[in-house]
């Protein structure tokens, strides 16, 4: 009779009989070596995500000629043990209360000689009440809005680091390499999300994964590598590049892992993003922050 093993267990097994390194999967995968080993421990938490989770198994199996039947009821019964928070008002420990009925005081007018005239002189005080509260808030809104931009102004922190060139115009070199000349500055009042980490690693790796459909446009050192549509399920990899620039049409349909880490939520559903990836950092921009591409 056959003994039931983990997920983990089987894959390492059959790792360790083809006499293969961690390393080495983790290469030719393109999937940071710390993800593989949570696969082989089968700690579901130490990938972000259940969905990457699925998808680095998938891969991994792959790579070792595993198939799935050998392994995909494990895999789901794996992912199952993680149970889904509980929506509001279904947790026991935090109960919805409903609010207690409003209950009005009984009129002084008898029924036979009941009239508009209290209610349209109850609604005119409520209203002129409403009205004047607005006007109050109104105005105090204005003057801390006010004061807090002032302060922020005079007391501006002095700059980290010596200037340097905008991402906002090395983004337009990228996708207009035509363009002679030392590329434009970036508009100083343009809005965007930028992040940086302290990492030895010298260049760039990205692996997608589709959510839903979504097109996508990638520019890795300034020669677009892939253009089109990624169905819901669908993975892309970009490795041993120093700057990948990557636009979406669908903000929320996309999962990013660079360089081995979750870069979160890029922007809201049906949004179009742009965003700009380095060895060091990433920096997201809105579609408006760059030149159309040359076809």
């Amino acid at each position: 009779m056959r003994t039931m093993t983990s997920v983990g267990n089987r894959l390492r097994g059959e790792r360790v009989r083809q006499g293969l390194k961690l390393s080495e999967i983790a290469e030719r995968l393109c999937i940071a070596e710390k993800n593989l080993r949570a696969i082989e421990t089968d700690d579901v938490k130490g990938v972000p995500g259940g969905f990457f989770y699925r998808s680095f198994v998938r891969q991994y199996a792959a790579a070792l000629g595993v198939a799935e039947k050998e392994y995909g009821a494990e895999l789901e019964k794996l992912l199952a043990a993680e149970a889904p928070l509980p929506l509001p008002g279904q947790d026991p420990n935090f109960p919805v209360r409903r609010s207690d009925p409003i209950l009005y005081p009984a009129s002084r007018y008898p029924a036979n000689q009941r009239s508009s005239r209290p209610r349209v002189g109850w609604s005119a005080a409520a209203l002129g009440a409403v009205l004047f509260a607005c006007s109050g808030f109104y105005v105090w809104w204005n003057k801390t809005t006010g004061q807090t931009v002032s302060a922020a102004v005079m007391q501006a922190p002095p700059p980290l680091r010596p200037p340097s060139p905008p991402l906002g115009s090395q983004v337009s070199a990228l996708t207009d390499p035509t363009q002679p000349g030392a590329p434009p500055a970036a508009d100083a009042n343009s809005t965007d999300s930028s992040f940086a980490v302290s990492d030895s690693v010298k260049q760039v790796v990205l692996n997608l994964s589709a959510k839903e459909e979504t097109w996508l446009s990638l520019v890795s050192d300034g020669k677009e590598t892939f253009s089109g549509v990624l169905e819901p399920g669908q993975t892309k990899t970009l490795k041993g590049v120093e700057v990948a620039l990557l636009r979406l049409a669908n903000a929320s349909g996309l999962d990013v892992l660079w360089n081995g880490k979750s870069v979160g939520p890029i922007g809201p559903h049906g949004q179009m993003r742009v965003v700009v990836f380095k060895p060091d950092n990433f920096e997201i921009l809105p579609a408006a922050a760059l030149a159309p591409v040359n076809p």
